[in-house]
């Protein structure tokens, strides 16, 4: 794993790479993985484990890992951007998410394939970090403004919240190393602290929507 140049934030990544396990029990354990959105969001944690453990043992920097993070790109993109999509009951704006979902997966595959997926691909990861940092925003529009129902927070919203926050600074660190960044060692090492103190929060925020969510209640007969 890439080196921060700090021990805490070095012993930090690790403890990071592991926090989807948190969202990932209480789902499994509160039994709500026969929800679209948080069996979706299982899988997304899965993922996110699965990929951190082949981070763990590939060098940074090789073709090996840019390989692995090309591939873990177009995942991540393909399942948080279906996560986001299972939260809004509008047909019509599900449909556009499929829409994009498609156009990008495939663009990103082709693009990769002709350029070779073992190339560090700073525009790949801005735009993939655009186009959900967008879709998290319209959820949130849509749940704020028309879902949400008194004091009662939706537990979606938080999925959305932590979406719109993470990909928000993860596209412009992205876009900002591949534009205006100096790609020097330090601001190397200081982007992936930030990006990993964001990715801590993000599944916390995810960890809140579960402990949030409140199964309907079924009334029994009386007879």
């Amino acid at each position: 794993m890439f080196s921060t140049g700090s021990d805490f934030f070095d012993v930090f990544m690790h403890v990071a790479a592991w926090a989807p396990l948190i969202p990932l029990c209480i789902i499994f354990f509160r039994k709500l993985y026969s929800r679209e959105s948080f069996s979706l969001l299982m899988i997304a944690c899965v993922v996110e484990i699965l990929f951190s453990i082949f981070f763990l043992a590939i060098p940074a920097d090789s073709n090996t890992y840019f390989f692995f993070n090309n591939i873990y790109c177009i995942a991540q993109f393909l399942v948080i951007s279906l996560v986001l999509r299972s939260c809004i009951q509008n047909e019509q704006v599900a449909n556009v998410f499929l829409f994009i979902i498609g156009l990008f997966v495939t663009s990103a595959v082709t693009y990769n394939a002709v350029k070779g997926f073992n190339r560090d691909n700073h525009l790949l990861y801005s735009v993939a970090s655009a186009i959900l940092f967008i879709e998290a925003m319209i959820v949130l529009a849509v749940i704020l403004l028309f879902e949400n129902r008194g004091m009662n927070m939706n537990p979606l919203f938080y999925v959305a919240a932590a979406v719109f926050f993470y990909y928000g600074l993860n596209g412009y660190l992205f876009f900002g190393r591949k534009f205006f960044f100096m790609n020097n060692l330090t601001d190397t090492q200081n982007v992936w602290k930030l990006i990993y103190i964001v990715s801590f929060l993000k599944y916390i925020l995810f960890a809140v929507a579960a402990l949030s969510y409140r199964k309907p209640v079924t009334e029994k007969p009386l007879y």
